[in-house]
């Protein structure tokens, strides 16, 4: 998996999440809320969802969010390619391959990610 040394985004550039074991691994952090990668808006969530394995985050609820690992390249091809099915409080469910990205029907920004099976 590719290190970043911060991510530029619409809003400036992502500080990056905490490194991980010997072999660091950093990753635009969700503390600075909801952003733009590659055209793609994601909210907070869905970033801590997309850190790494093993990475976690506290949201302002308290909620303990565990990255499952899903770089934006692998949204971008669910988004694109993905089957689209209706999900609820008006979301669309893009499913393709491993992974689950939902996204606003109004604002077209990932909600949240859910990685299917290994």
């Amino acid at each position: 998996m590719p290190a970043f040394s911060g991510i530029k985004s619409s809003t400036g550039t992502f500080p990056v999440a905490t490194k991980i074991a010997d072999n660091a691994t950093k990753w635009p952090h969700p503390d600075n809320g909801r952003s733009v990668i590659e055209g793609i808006e994601y909210s907070q969530h869905a970033l801590g969802r997309m850190m790494p394995n093993g990475m976690q985050w506290v949201d302002g609820a308290g909620k303990v969010i565990e990255g499952r690992g899903v770089p934006p390249s692998v949204v971008q091809n669910a988004i694109q390619f993905g089957t689209q099915s209706p999900g609820k409080f008006d979301s669309i469910i893009h499913t393709y391959e491993n992974v689950r990205v939902y996204t606003d029907v109004v604002t077209d920004a990932v909600r949240t990610i859910i990685k299917l099976g290994n």
